[in-house]
């Protein structure tokens, strides 16, 4: 019976000695998270279909690639980052803006002539801060779109009418960013790999006013 009751005390012990392991690969390398709430609808937890099977999605993410190797982020994809308003919090949301990018903050309900009116702002804009720089006269800073400035990033919720995001608090730093959305994993009707999707229409890269993404979308 002392046997036993030590045989089982040395493998308690044993097993204890690996959580800081597994603490430690899930602060830097990855962990698995239940994704709640409907502000990535439809790319997370469904579309909110009665027929879709009910209940909320499991990701993987990705926190090597952000945090330890500071690989840079794209346009298009899904970060988990640290709510700037409640530090205590944490939000997921989509990258729609890099440093250097302005952005066309479009509010909930917006359809296809707000956007239109927007672009159109936009380009008059753009075409009056050419002409008073061909001119050395003083920028208008009023026309002037939300600019994603470095070591910043401009992120969005997909389903707008149910998200919290930079349209409320503005830009992110992207030291909030805890790690990137690799993969669903449950259920098994929605798992795969989760590539960027930008929306490429949201974004004038510099004084080009081109909508380039970073690389395309599979």
């Amino acid at each position: 019976m002392r046997k036993a009751a030590a045989a089982a005390v040395r493998a308690g012990l044993s097993a204890l000695g690996w959580i800081p392991v597994g603490a430690m690969f899930a602060t830097c390398v990855g962990s698995v998270h239940i994704v709640t709430g409907t502000s990535m609808q439809p790319a997370l937890n469904g579309s909110g279909d009665a027929r879709e099977i009910a209940g909320c999605d499991v990701i993987a993410l990705n926190r090597l690639a952000v945090r330890a190797l500071q690989l840079p982020l794209e346009r298009g994809d899904v970060v988990v980052f640290r709510d700037p308003q409640d530090p205590a919090r944490v939000l997921m949301k989509r990258v729609v803006g890099l440093p250097g990018d302005e952005i066309l903050p479009l509010q909930s309900g917006d359809d296809d002539a707000a956007l239109q009116a927007a672009l159109q702002a936009a380009e008059h804009a753009r075409a009056v801060r050419a002409e008073q720089a061909a001119s050395f006269r003083k920028p208008d800073l009023t026309q002037r779109l939300p600019l994603v400035k470095p070591g910043q990033l401009w992120v969005e919720g997909d389903n707008r009418d149910a998200s919290r995001d930079s349209l409320e608090f503005g830009t992110i730093p992207r030291a909030l960013v805890l790690g990137r959305v690799d993969a669903v994993l449950w259920p098994l009707n929605r798992a795969r790999l989760l590539n960027p999707q930008p929306d490429l229409s949201r974004v004038i890269i510099g004084e080009i006013g081109g909508f380039v993404p970073r690389r395309s979308a599979a």
